[in-house]
């Protein structure tokens, strides 16, 4: 149970309303900036420094994300990084509070960590309570997923640790991985998916037409 004057806030570096390519089903993702694990390969080495990002409560976060699953009708949250496990307490009440007031919402949790490893065992308890699924361990490059292979996931190592049986079918996570290109509202450009496809949709977007 939260205690009702805790509000805490993620550093936040990005987030997507509505996308197909980070997790099962059509979610609501965030990016957390900061990682202090900072795998050779990364896909997202602009996110290891934390000040890449934008601290923001958990509450007016937990608002967007009921805001996206009303517009968009999103079945989960799927939290990336960046290294989100480096905020575990603000990560945790983010979850808690999202969990409490909308428990028909899934929630993926995306980590460079082994969970076993994990130095504050107790805390991290915390956070598998409310958590569906966890993708745990460091990308290695030299073990990269294969075409074919387990979808969302980044090298053969990483482990899909169910908490819950909702994503627990094998089905969930296999299929052709995609990219999408999201336009913000300042004009800036977004993409997200599998680092492989999104080059490719980056290099279209440069090519000029004709």
């Amino acid at each position: 149970m939260l205690p009702r004057w805790s509000l805490m806030a993620l550093h936040v570096a990005n987030r997507v309303a509505c996308t197909k390519v980070e997790g099962p089903f059509e979610r609501y993702a965030l990016w957390v900036a900061g990682c202090a694990i900072r795998c050779p390969g990364c896909c997202n080495p602009d996110l290891f420094d934390k000040d890449r990002g934008v601290a923001t409560p958990t509450k007016a976060l937990v608002d967007e994300i009921l805001r996206a699953q009303r517009q968009h009708r999103v079945e989960g949250l799927t939290v990336v990084g960046g290294e989100p496990l480096d905020q575990l307490p603000a990560l945790t009440e983010l979850c808690q509070r999202l969990r409490r007031r909308a428990p028909t919402v899934g929630i993926l949790v995306f980590t460079g960590y082994e969970l076993e490893q994990f130095p504050d065992a107790v805390s991290l308890r915390s956070l598998l309570a409310v958590v569906d699924t966890v993708v745990d361990g460091p990308f290695r490059a030299q073990l990269k997923e294969p075409p074919g292979g387990r979808r969302y996931l980044g090298s053969t190592n990483q482990r899909l640790r169910h908490q819950t049986a909702r994503y627990a079918d094998p089905r969930l996570w296999r299929g052709p991985n995609g990219a999408e290109i999201h336009l913000r509202n300042d004009g800036s450009v977004h993409a997200c998916g599998h680092p492989d496809q999104v080059r490719v949709a980056l290099r279209a977007l440069r090519t000029p037409a004709g």
